[in-house]
This record gives structure tokens, C-alpha cells and sequence, in this order.
């Protein structure tokens, strides 16, 4: 087989991929950036628990 018969296949083959693996990288990219964020998140959700009072 010649690469004029084989390009096509390899390009179905690559959009297919992409279409299947795509969600999950996007998954992946969205919940790490939402890790990175965690200490500012944290800071302002439990802000009164994470200061001391003084009586």
C-alpha cells in the first residue's frame, strides 16, 4: 500500500482519536487547574474556621 492509499486512513484514524480522547483532556485540564486553585478556594470558603478568636 501506498502512502496516497494509507493518508486517508491515517487521517480518519487521527480525527477519530481526537474525538475520543478529547473529552478527556479536557476533563484533565479542567479538574487540575481546579487543584491548583484549591488553597484560594479553601481560604475564602472556610475563612471564619481558619481564624483564631480571641475572648
Amino acid at each position: 500500500m501506498s502512502w496516497s492509499g494509507l493518508r486517508p486512513i491515517l487521517l480518519r484514524l487521527h480525527f477519530y482519536a481526537g474525538i475520543l480522547i478529547g473529552p478527556f483532556l479536557l476533563v484533565a485540564a479542567v479538574t487540575g487547574l481546579m487543584y491548583t486553585a484549591t488553597p484560594q478556594i479553601e481560604a475564602v470558603v472556610y475563612r471564619h474556621e481558619l481564624a483564631a478568636r480571641r475572648t
